[in-house]
């Protein structure tokens, strides 16, 4: 009898386009036993993809609630952890698979720090939004010694200076704002990799809404 930990997979399942999903990912998806995604509300746009790699996918939905609130977020992520455990337990080895990449504000490490289990964790990279935004608006990013901030909601105002590109994940009106105020072409990337996929320049501060990502390049680059 085998004394290795069970394995747990975080995989970036990309944007949202299962054209863009690796061939590594996809090969995990497809030897595992089972497959956890989160689901917000009733609904997971990762489940989607999954599906679509592999029809037979046995898909278990964790909780991830799109609230601030601190109480209701860690009894989401302990139920996401206990769902884990149990699932590594009986099967020994578990994917679990979020749009973007698996380390860049991936809810996978919030179930990964509240497991009690030992696990042996093996990641599969993905093509995070901010780079199909790119792709999208056919601009690069940067180039040479220009400087890229990444960030969330709102860009820090003092961390602008002499920063050539912004990717911004989760954006807040009054992010877009700063970023229009300080002469960034802005482009606003709303469910990319899906049907209803928009991308459009934006000239005024709006509420950007759910599974949005802008990048915003300086003046005279896009």
């Amino acid at each position: 009898m085998s004394t290795d930990p069970p394995t747990l997979y975080g995989v970036g399942l990309g944007p949202g386009d299962p054209e863009l999903v690796t061939r590594r990912a996809e090969e995990v998806i497809r030897s595992v036993p089972v497959v956890m995604v989160p689901f917000v509300g009733a609904s997971s746009r990762a489940a989607r993809v999954v599906r679509e790699l592999d029809p037979e996918a046995v898909i278990v939905g964790y909780p991830a609630p799109m609230t601030r609130d601190e109480r209701e977020r860690e009894k989401a992520y302990r139920e996401a952890a206990r769902i884990a455990e149990e699932l590594l337990e009986e099967h020994g080895r578990v994917a679990v698979c979020n749009l973007g990449d698996i380390t860049l504000y991936s809810t996978f490490w919030h179930l990964v720090d509240r497991l009690r289990l030992d696990v042996r964790v093996s990641l599969v990279p993905g093509v995070p939004a901010g780079l199909l935004c790119a792709a999208r608006v056919e601009r690069p990013l940067v180039m040479g010694d220009e400087r890229l901030l990444v960030c969330t909601r709102e860009p820090p105002e003092r961390l602008l200076d002499g920063v050539g590109a912004v990717i911004l994940y989760k954006p807040t009106e009054r992010g877009i704002r700063l970023l229009l105020e300080r002469g960034f072409r802005v482009y606003l990337c709303r469910s990319l990799g899906f049907p209803e996929e928009e991308v459009r320049r934006v000239r005024e501060p709006e509420r950007p809404g759910y599974l949005c990502t802008v990048i915003a390049l300086r003046e005279g680059e896009g």
